[in-house]
């Protein structure tokens, strides 16, 4: 009797020990510290932006905060929510304005803690996990986006100046105002040349009308800046001065000093740091923001690859302009490879946290580079215990050499690599790789926030954001034992944070609406100059025209936008060279709501005067491109007013298009011919004939068109 009592009673403390345990919350892990989230944009009948979220067990409620984009508080909730709600809808809100959500669970999670004189307890505690989305309808993206300043390592000139050209054009189309500065070269650190460099910089800065829109590329190697006595990674070994690019983008000279840090009990030479030798005494940012958006892509000493570094830069820049015009298609999806479920910190929330950028169910688990190899994903994240060339888990920099990963944007987290200014260091190894890896990120201490990307925004927007983020963006926020731990503040704000990549990249290049072609500018008599161009047949809201005095920019428009016409009349008093650009404009949705996606501005330009000839002007006719593939170009040179007849021939001269019958301007102009004849059909391949007849006689110009 007295065993069967025994056993009775045993199974009723297992039933109760077992309902107990399974009461409790589980264990918390990174993914529960991030709120996916994404939020849809609904114009009619009443504007609105739906917050969706993914559904999480441990958290009890949901607080959602709403700021302008350029509020440095959050203030008051707006709504709270019981853990049963999925989504919220903001309904007062305003089409074209951008605002800023943050979603925040209280939540619960079992937590194991030595207590008791070294006991193993089990704890439930109360913790907050952080989404954030930056959305609108229809939001407008700006109609420049600043100053760049590309400061290129001299020697590297010769061998890439085509490319870095190219680079320059492409970011002209996209409404940046490019600056070309050239740097000294140094391999080893050199405090005078740093010095050197951050003059160039607050050079061009003084003379900068809108100093708060600036952004450095730097290509090569540029001299690196360092600072600081401090370690990230929290490596003894890896304590003292770290690569500062932050000190490039920071405008208050005298902040930074060179007369009291003295660490030299480091392994790497670079990292010691002692007073006058052109290091920097400061670990962090505090009293002085980070202004410029500061990006660079640097291969020197990087012998893991088979291409030497002039080859490494090439090919970066050549997937660079790829991306921008389009031919690098992408999917929607972030892979997060996290290795350090550990830590309460939650190193990989920052991969979690891109749900506004991909979609809330397309942040998914997996292995870093076994998920990118067959894709091209446009976001992805890798965290393990690390050292110079890789990361446990994730990878080495030879897999980055020998493989082909097939991402964007990426985020990287370990130890000592976050210290880029190494041999084979594993952040410049990845964007290193072919085919695509454009921009990397050492994300973890601190975590980075790139959700204002969803709308459109370059990535080096996002980037100063991180980097002067202080309390406004929080990881997680853990209370243990009734004591506040506070979020993870473990190199906010620090000066080792850096964007290794082009800081004017943005998401949704390959989904932005084909440029216009045909873009013909002429300046009639007494007329305004008139601006024409071919229909876009892809789905766009219209165009917009944008005039600057200068082939570099900026570009100013002066169209409503988006117009529907394709034409346009600028009556502009000037005397001189006016470059012209239209782009075309569609409406992207995203998971961060709507903006209007521009395409690649095409650019033509015309002599505009008032007086009646140009003594010093000859005339002059010529066609580019000539083989022509998909249009071409007759630019002519007038001394004086004249009628201007000008039409295309074919081999039996029949007349195949008219371009122009008017009284024009002296000085340039340009006239584009996209290959058509007058039904608006392609003409086949073959020789075809450009007669420009004037009072003075006439001229001919023999066109070649390909297939």
């Amino acid at each position: 009797m007295k065993k069967y009592l025994h056993f009775i009673v045993v199974i009723i403390l297992t039933l109760v020990i077992t309902e107990f345990l399974n009461s409790q919350p589980r264990a918390s892990t990174n993914r529960d510290q991030a709120i996916l989230c994404e939020a849809e944009a609904v114009e009619k009948p009443t504007p609105k932006i739906i917050l969706k979220w993914v559904s999480n067990e441990l958290v009890s409620q949901y607080i959602i905060f709403r700021k302008a984009i350029d509020d440095q508080t959050w203030g008051y909730a707006v709504a709270t929510l019981d853990s049963t709600k999925l989504s919220w809808e903001d309904v007062s809100v305003v089409p074209g304005i951008a605002y800023e959500y943050k979603i925040s669970g209280k939540s619960f999670a079992t937590f194991h803690y030595t207590l008791n004189g070294g006991k193993d307890t089990a704890v439930v505690d109360q913790f907050y996990a952080y989404g954030y989305v930056c959305a609108g309808i229809d939001v407008a993206l700006p109609d420049n986006f600043g100053k760049v300043i590309i400061l290129y390592d001299k020697t590297i000139w010769p061998s890439l100046s085509t490319e870095i050209t190219q680079l320059k054009q492409d970011m002209i189309s996209e409404g940046w105002q490019v600056v070309l500065k050239e740097t000294p070269r140094a391999e080893t650190f050199d405090g005078t040349a740093v010095k050197a460099v951050k003059k160039l910089i607050l050079d061009e800065y003084n003379n900068s009308p809108d100093t708060t829109k600036i952004s450095i590329f730097i290509i090569g190697r540029v001299p690196v800046p360092y600072s600081g006595n401090f370690g990230p990674d929290a490596h003894p070994d890896h304590q003292g001065a770290w690569p500062a690019d932050m000190y490039y983008g920071s405008i208050i000279e005298d902040r930074w000093t060179d007369v009291s840090v003295t660490s030299s009990g480091t392994s790497r030479d670079e990292n010691k740091n002692v007073p006058g030798d052109g290091k920097f005494d400061q670990s962090d940012m505090s009293g002085d923001q980070e202004v410029f958006r500061i990006g660079r892509v640097d291969f020197y000493n990087m012998p893991v690859f088979t291409k030497n570094e002039i080859e490494l830069l090439r090919s970066y820049l050549n997937k660079n302009h790829k991306y921008r015009i389009g031919l690098i298609p992408t999917l929607s999806k972030c892979d997060v490879s996290d290795n350090f479920q550990s830590y309460a910190e939650g190193f990989a929330t920052s991969g979690w946290r891109t749900a506004p950028l991909v979609g809330k169910d397309n942040v998914t688990a997996g292995d870093f580079f076994t998920s990118i190899a067959q894709e091209t994903h446009i976001w992805s994240y890798g965290t393990g215990g690390g050292w110079p060339e890789g990361a446990g888990g994730v990878g080495t920099s030879a897999d980055f050499a020998s493989k082909k990963p097939q991402g964007i944007f990426t985020m990287l987290f370990g130890s000592y690599f976050g210290d880029w200014d190494q041999k084979n260091d594993f952040l410049r190894a990845c964007i290193a790789s072919d085919p695509s890896i454009l921009t990397c990120s050492w994300s973890g201490r601190p975590q980075w926030y790139y959700h204002h990307m969803g709308i459109g925004l370059p990535i080096g927007y996002s980037t100063v954001i991180t980097e002067n983020n202080i309390s406004l963006y929080m990881s997680n926020y853990f209370y243990q034992l009734g004591k506040p731990a506070g979020q993870n503040t473990f190199g906010n704000f620090c000066v080792h944070q850096a964007l290794m990549g082009d800081p004017t990249l943005r998401m949704y290049m390959y989904e932005q609406p084909a440029a216009p072609k045909g873009l013909t500018i002429t300046k009639p008599y007494a007329k305004p100059v008139k601006i024409n161009w071919d229909q876009v047949f892809d789905d766009i809201a219209g165009y917009e025209v944008y005039r600057s005095l200068n082939p570099d920019g900026p570009f100013v428009k002066i169209s409503d936008a988006p117009t529907t016409n394709l034409y346009y009349s600028d009556d502009f008093k000037y005397e001189g060279q006016v470059y012209y650009m239209v782009k075309s404009v569609k409406l992207q949705k995203t998971f961060s709501g709507s903006f209007l996606n521009k395409s690649a501005g095409t650019i033509a330009n015309v002599y505009v005067t008032g007086v009646n000839d140009l003594k010093d002007s000859e005339f002059s006719l010529s066609c580019t491109p000539n083989p022509a593939f998909t249009n071409t170009n007759l630019l002519l040179t007038l001394p004086a007013p004249e009628l201007l007849k000008v039409e295309i021939f074919d081999v039996r001269s029949n007349l195949v298009k008219s371009l122009a019958n008017d009284i024009m301007s002296a000085g340039s102009l340009v006239l584009s011919w996209d290959l058509t004849d007058t039904k608006m059909n392609r003409v086949v391949s073959g020789v075809y004939f450009a007669k420009i007849t004037m009072s003075s006689g006439t001229k001919i110009v023999k066109i070649i068109v390909m297939p």
